[in-house]
């Protein structure tokens, strides 16, 4: 069985104790947040600059055709650029 579920994949913001449900309607993790009411540090929202890099606490994510400087570690992202590809935690 998937991790998604009716409401999407569950996406909870460790330090703001927040948590929302992935949905099609936005398009990166840092949209996501940002509608959840997490305040998150972004830039360029390209992928570029490493502004909004978090560390990933559990779960998996894409970063789909984002042309993007992904960081060198596995358990870090750039929310302006990924995407959730199962339940995630991450440290924001």
């Amino acid at each position: 069985m998937s991790d998604q579920d009716k409401n999407g994949f569950k996406v909870e913001f460790k330090k703001s104790g927040l948590t929302a449900h992935w949905n099609l309607n936005v398009e990166t993790l840092l949209e996501l947040a940002e509608d959840a009411g997490v305040a998150a540090d972004s830039s360029c929202q390209s992928g570029t600059c490493h502004t909004c890099l978090v560390k990933v606490i559990e779960g998996t994510f894409d970063y789909g055709e984002n042309d993007v400087f992904a960081p060198e570690s596995d358990d870090e992202i750039l929310i302006c650029s990924a995407v959730p590809t199962s339940n995630m935690v991450i440290d924001v």
